[in-house]
């Protein structure tokens, strides 16, 4: 290939270059550029003049950048599969709850209707499985019990790693509880558990531990982590190839991958750190070569007013009632009849539009009073906090209730950090009341 470089160079007098990939050791991989072109003097060539530059950074980064916008593609892809598939287990989830209302628990007919509560639950589980591998989750912090998450992903992680490796699960009782996004502890999980997989090509163990940790715990010396509370830890490790100091410095960083090209994007570990560090918890990694590596993180364990308050606003048995007229903006027509029936029965008065422009119109036109708002985020024209800022012009003590099965990152995080009202779908009609409830009682309080 070099040959026929420097005749095309010797026969046409223009300076070229060509990209080749060579390997001076065994296993290793560089990319160098050679550029060559003629000396002249006096308008004559009197040489040619060879450069070889070392480009292999450069190929790594393409090769990244390529991945990083694969897995946009996932994201968006699995963001609109979201979004369509969350609005038709709405619904599903809604009319199951209408029917139990008309149906005595003795009657044959009922299991039927609690089949339906099961499947639309576990349905919801899988969607927010594929947003977490894909990254494109709602966080939503919420009391969890990491020992109930780890085994309901038992499954789902046996299929990821393969059958050459064993998963071996070991829960401590009684484990305290931590307030995180399950999505993102799942995220963790997931792109923790792939890492150990790669680094076992030729198959091993794949351990997950739980455990309660208290500050004064001789567990954590050597461990270079100090913890002023308590905490609950869940560990994974691998018996694979391992890591050296050199690599361990590194393997936060975006990008940095030991992966061959194509095998990797370089990020799953920056999303680990940053996730971890978004449910103020800490990360500690020890690993050696040809021994293998062990992640231990550290969420704080909940706290028992914490817990009485989570228990406190518990959904009710009973769907939460009241007379207040709310809009409805909703371009799925079968969400949004859901939704109106529910409210409906429970007293409220509502109106409902499939668009924001037709809402905004009749606002405008309106002399009706509104008490609340729900909006729907991801809709055609204007969106769900376009309408939102319009109206709040017109009305500017008026509530709003964003819901969505799925949105923009950017949106999203506008409106959790203005700490605005959402709900995000599928969500029951207990739910649905208990929330609008909470918002007009609210602003009665403020007012």
């Amino acid at each position: 290939l070099l040959k026929e470089h420097f005749y095309q160079v010797l026969k046409g007098g223009t300076a070229q270059s060509v990209e080749i990939r060579v390997f001076p050791f065994p296993g290793q991989e560089r990319w160098i550029e050679f550029y060559a072109a003629f000396l002249k003097k006096n308008g004559k060539p009197y040489a040619i003049q060879i450069i070889a530059l070392d480009i292999t950074g450069r190929k790594q980064l393409e090769v990244q950048l390529i991945q990083a916008q694969k897995m946009e593609i996932i994201g968006r892809l699995a963001g609109g599969i979201a979004h369509d598939f969350n609005n038709k287990l709405l619904v599903m989830m809604m009319a199951g709850e209408m029917l139990e209302r008309t149906i005595p628990p003795d009657d044959p007919r009922y299991m039927y209707i609690n089949m339906l509560k099961q499947a639309s639950e576990h349905s919801t589980a899988l969607i927010r499985k594929i947003l977490a591998f894909s990254r494109q989750q709602i966080i939503e912090p919420k009391i969890i019990n990491l020992n109930e998450l780890f085994s309901n992903l038992s499954k789902m992680l046996e299929r990821l790693i393969g059958e050459d490796i064993e998963l071996k699960i070991n829960l401590e009782p009684n484990l305290g509880l931590v307030n995180a996004d399950p999505g993102q502890i799942e995220q963790i999980l997931i792109n923790l558990a792939i890492n150990a997989r790669d680094a076992m090509p030729k198959g091993g163990k794949l351990t997950i531990e739980t455990a309660n940790i208290l500050p004064a715990d001789k567990f954590l010396k050597g461990h270079s982590i100090f913890l002023t509370t308590p905490c609950v830890m869940f560990s994974v490790e691998d018996n694979g190839i391992g890591m050296d100091e050199n690599t361990l410095s590194q393997i936060y960083e975006p990008f940095f991958t030991t992966k061959e090209p194509g095998k990797g994007t370089g990020l799953g570990l920056t999303i680990v750190y940053n996730a971890v560090k978004e449910a103020r918890g800490e990360i500690v990694v020890e690993s050696t070569p040809g021994k293998g590596t062990i992640f231990r993180i550290y969420l704080p364990r909940v706290e028992e007013k914490d817990l009485k308050l989570e228990r406190q606003s518990e959904i009710p048995a009973q769907i939460e009632t009241g007379r207040e007229t709310i809009w409805i903006v909703e371009d799925n027509d079968k969400a949004r009849e859901s939704i109106v029936k529910v409210l409906s029965n429970s007293g409220y008065k509502v109106f409902e539009f499939n668009c924001g422009e037709d809402a905004l119109n009749k606002l405008k036109e309106s002399k009706e009073p509104i008490d609340l708002l729900i909006t729907d985020i991801t809709m055609k024209g204007m969106n769900g906090k376009e309408l939102a800022d319009k109206v709040i012009k017109l009305y500017p003590n008026l509530k709003v209730l964003y819901i969505s099965g799925y949105m923009d990152a950017v949106i999203a995080s506008e409106i959790l950090k203005k700490c605005e009202y959402f709900l995000a779908k599928p969500f029951t009609g207990k739910l649905l009341c208990k929330k609008v409830r909470e918002i007009l009682n609210h602003s009665v309080g403020e007012a």
